[in-house]
């Protein structure tokens, strides 16, 4: 029984513990449950908003992130603060019950003390890294300085208020671009010396482990680059321009970094490696066209010899004059191609400054060039003989020379 009066302040003392134990386990279970249901009811009320304004986020008109790529980078966001507010607000339970019951004091500095070294390393880190944080502010300052000064440079070019030798209008956009890149590139590796962890072996690692994969995935994208940067800056072609590479006859409608993009005739687009484009032959029939000569259009046909060339000559003359979409000055001509054994080629050329109608204009100085013929009873054919009978005259014009 003496023990009794002993024993009382403990009980009571291990209570009020057990009870400060207990009231922080129900108020965790109480937050953890609030948590839920308050991010819960922010991601719904985010989704509405988005619903009602129909549209996600873009550049002019061009969409860079919709609606449904917003709401879920809104629930992963959601998801990482949940899984971070509740790992700290069981680590706050376990301070505090390790506060309620701990009386010796042993539990908690186990708890806290690595708690409080990792804010302290941090925090030495923090401060650490504020030199180079300034030398990393004072290069970004600098390459957006440098890029919106090539960028104002640029647009004065493409309007025409600056003039530079060799560097036409036109080439003041890729221009820009190229220059921007090669400014941040420099930009970068001034500043990956300042990075946090640009020491360690790990990164050392990493950064050579990523140079071997781009040096041998990446030929073939190098090639297509330099080609695109040649084709641009040799001026092979222009946006617009009707050509052929290769078997593809079109207009350009896009020079990229890698692919030159055509719509053929047949309104199909193909797109070709700038790779090919170099190393193969492009006819541009919209240079000359484009400066005032004129690109030509020529065709050939084939006449006895029966029918005499000067004749034949003015009706592929005339068939041209009448053709629209052909000019008038450079004049057209015909050339007498070939001195077959049954009939001679003639080939009519003229001048067109519509190179983007090339395949029509040719097709209807087809359609003039019978129309004419047949007003005049000429046949357009190519006779062949087997054997001179013995009562047929020689295929020898009758009219004079």
């Amino acid at each position: 029984m003496p023990q009794v009066p002993h024993l009382a302040p403990k009980l009571v003392t291990w209570l009020v513990r057990g009870t400060g134990a207990l009231v922080a386990t129900l108020l965790v279970i109480w937050l953890l449950g609030r948590l839920g249901a308050i991010l819960n009811a922010i991601v719904t009320r985010i989704e509405e908003r988005m619903k009602l304004r129909g549209r996600g986020l873009g550049y002019r008109s061009v969409e860079v992130l919709s609606v449904d790529a917003i709401l879920q980078l809104v629930r992963s966001a959601v998801g990482a603060v949940r899984v971070v507010a509740s790992i700290a607000t069981i680590y706050l339970w376990i301070l505090a019950v390790a506060w309620a019951l701990d009386k010796g004091g042993r539990v908690f500095p186990l708890v806290v003390a690595p708690f409080m070294s990792a804010l302290s390393a941090v925090g030495s880190a923090a401060v650490a890294f504020i030199p180079n944080l300034i030398f990393l502010l004072v290069i970004i300052t600098v390459a957006r300085f440098a890029g919106r000064t090539v960028g104002l440079f640029a647009d004065a070019v493409g309007e025409g208020r600056i003039q530079l030798p060799g560097l036409d209008r036109d080439l003041a956009t890729p221009t820009r671009r190229l220059v921007t890149l090669l400014i941040w590139v420099i930009a970068l590796v001034m500043a990956v010396p300042y990075l946090p962890g640009s020491d360690s072996r790990a990164f050392q690692g990493v950064a050579v482990i990523f140079g071997v994969l781009v040096s041998l995935g990446s030929s073939s994208v190098v090639s297509n680059l330099l080609s695109g940067l040649v084709l641009t800056y040799t001026r092979a072609y222009r946006v617009g321009d009707r050509v052929r590479i290769g078997d593809v006859v079109g207009d350009v409608v896009g020079l990229g970094t890698f692919t030159t993009r055509i719509r053929t005739i047949k309104n199909e687009e193909v797109s070709i490696p700038n790779a090919v484009v170099q190393g193969g032959n492009v006819h541009n029939f919209s240079r000359y066209a484009r400066d005032g000569l004129g690109v030509q259009v020529h065709t050939q046909v084939t006449i006895g010899y029966d029918v005499p060339w000067r004749k034949v000559h003015r009706l592929l003359l005339l068939a041209a004059k009448n053709t629209p979409g052909l000019k008038y000055t450079p004049e057209p001509y015909v050339l007498q191609r070939a001195l077959e054994d049954f009939y001679v080629r003639y080939e009519i050329s003229a001048y067109c400054d519509r190179p983007n109608e090339l395949h029509l204009i040719e097709a209807a100085l087809c359609q003039q060039i019978q129309d004419e013929f047949f007003a005049e009873n000429v046949e357009i054919c190519s006779p062949h003989y087997e054997a001179q009978r013995e009562n047929s005259e020689p295929a020898i014009p009758k009219e004079p020379f």
